[in-house]
């Protein structure tokens, strides 16, 4: 993952900025990716995962940082 973070984050074609949506598949417990991107570049982040249980451990850590808009 570390691989595709660094591409994401370096490619030039990516112009990454706040009126861009960014949207993570398997987003798991810890949205690390989300957090990160938003704050580096304040663009929308939607994390996507299939297991209920961990859907709402995410929930409660972005709730916690502050960071839930919707």
């Amino acid at each position: 993952m570390k691989g595709i973070t660094v591409f994401l984050l370096t490619n030039p074609m990516a112009h990454w900025h706040e009126d861009k949506t960014f949207v993570f598949v398997g987003s798991g417990p810890l949205p690390l990716t989300l957090i990160l991107f938003r704050e580096k570049f304040g663009c929308k982040c939607i994390g996507i995962e299939i297991q209920e249980d961990v859907v709402e451990l995410s929930r409660e850590v972005i709730q916690k940082l502050g960071l839930m808009t919707e």
